[in-house]
């Protein structure tokens, strides 16, 4: 499954910040999560994580990823999220 232009964030270099993406707590096999700059921006992202737990009685799972504005010049940027799962 690919997704595009999940969300929509502002961040200021050099800081960083933890997304969580629920696709309704349906399990997507393996994906890849990648900042999508809207405009001019660079972006890295870690830490991507896919998460099972049971709410409920129920399996459910949640995505999650870190972003950092990784732009030298000290300003930030606008971004979306943007991912598949591995083939």
């Amino acid at each position: 499954m690919a997704f595009n232009g999940v969300g929509r964030y502002s961040l200021s270099a050099p800081n960083d910040t933890g997304i969580n993406i629920d696709f309704a707590g349906t399990d997507h096999g393996s994906q890849w999560i990648m900042a999508d700059p809207v405009g001019i921006g660079a972006f890295k992202v870690d830490h991507q994580t896919k998460e099972r737990y049971l709410e409920g009685g129920q399996l459910k799972v949640i995505y999650r990823v870190n972003v950092q504005c990784v732009r030298d010049d000290g300003i930030g940027g606008i971004f979306t999220l943007q991912g598949g799962g591995n083939v």
